[in-house]
């Protein structure tokens, strides 16, 4: 690929990514995980802060997902008399 980044730089952005997470780990170990992340052909296909972001997707969770509460404190709410109530 003609436009793509030296390694280096990619791992670089791709830990600078990864500490936004994981703000207490030690930079060299997510520098380590970020060299490992280069090693995927899938993943250094991408930007490497967008190859963090699909690496950390099974860890993180979206701001958009539903909260779901139990029946008590959704009937304490009157919101539903159901097991589970979604609230967007």
């Amino acid at each position: 690929m003609d436009n793509e980044i030296p390694t280096d730089m990619w791992i670089y952005y791709c830990a600078k990514r990864l500490k936004l997470h994981w703000r207490t780990v030690d930079p060299e170990q997510l520098e380590e995980l970020a060299a490992d992340l280069a090693c995927d052909a899938r993943l250094r296909a991408l930007a490497p802060q967008a190859a963090a972001a699909l690496f950390l997707e099974p860890v993180t969770l979206p701001s958009d997902l539903p909260v779901v509460r139990s029946s008590a404190e959704s009937v304490a709410r009157g919101e539903n008399s159901s097991p589970t109530a979604v609230v967007r």
